[in-house]
């Protein structure tokens, strides 16, 4: 199957935020903890905290919360284009099961967002 190209296209701010949190900061695959500071989603910028796709971007997977989970840089570039079965068979289950609860929350882009997104927003600057 060939690979589709990314188109350039990039993950809101406010999915980032949530994804990270809903996470708690760690990678889900390895467990490593970014930060145990205020600010986390911050902070883990710099520490090379990603975003993986749990169906690949190449495979069309989408930039919404229940297909993005935190990773760590080495574990997403362990992972690459492997289904979570073939990467982490022992976890597959567990991370599947934490996406489901997500429904597909979707966030709009900033300047525009979506109704979740605008309480999500509203949360997380009380």
């Amino acid at each position: 199957m060939a690979k589709k190209k990314r188109t350039g296209d990039t993950i809101p701010v406010q999915t980032r935020k949530y994804v990270y949190e809903r996470d708690d900061n760690s990678c889900v695959y390895c467990g490593l903890r970014f930060f145990e500071h205020a600010e986390p989603w911050l902070q883990i910028a710099l520490a090379r905290a990603t975003l993986d796709h749990v169906v690949p971007h190449s495979e069309g997977g989408e930039n919404i919360a229940s297909n993005l989970v935190t990773s760590c840089h080495a574990c997403n570039n362990a992972k690459g284009d492997q289904t979570l079965e073939e990467f982490c068979p022992d976890k597959a289950d567990d991370i599947r099961a934490m996406l489901a609860k997500e429904g597909r929350f979707e966030c709009g882009p900033a300047d525009s967002p979506s109704s979740f997104a605008l309480v999500l927003q509203a949360a997380l600057s009380a």
